[in-house]
């Protein structure tokens, strides 16, 4: 079973985050505008569509995100204790 996230090595940055849901998707990180953690709740925000994330100790992909070293995102744990418990891309100002 893959990890719920892939991260690159420090100093070296992926070009886009894969999303993989039912269907996959593909962000450049040029698009990439915040990233919010509250909680259980982590919401990726591009230019066209927010990636929202439910799950435990997303502290870890929030800081590696906002560093653009995350390059995919599934449902699932990881060994670091980061477990996504739902992924959904809904298009930027939808609720």
């Amino acid at each position: 079973m893959k990890d719920c996230y892939e991260a690159f090595p420090s100093g070296e940055h992926p070009v886009m985050l894969r999303v993989e849901v039912e269907v996959l998707w593909a962000f450049p990180f040029i698009h990439l505008l915040h990233v919010d953690h509250a909680g259980d709740h982590l919401t990726v925000t591009f230019t066209t569509h927010d990636v929202k994330l439910r799950g435990k100790s997303l502290a870890i992909l929030f800081q590696e995100i906002a560093r653009q070293r995350i390059a995919a995102l599934r449902v699932g744990e990881s060994s670091d204790g980061v477990v996504i418990e739902a992924i959904e891309v809904k298009e930027g100002g939808e609720p």
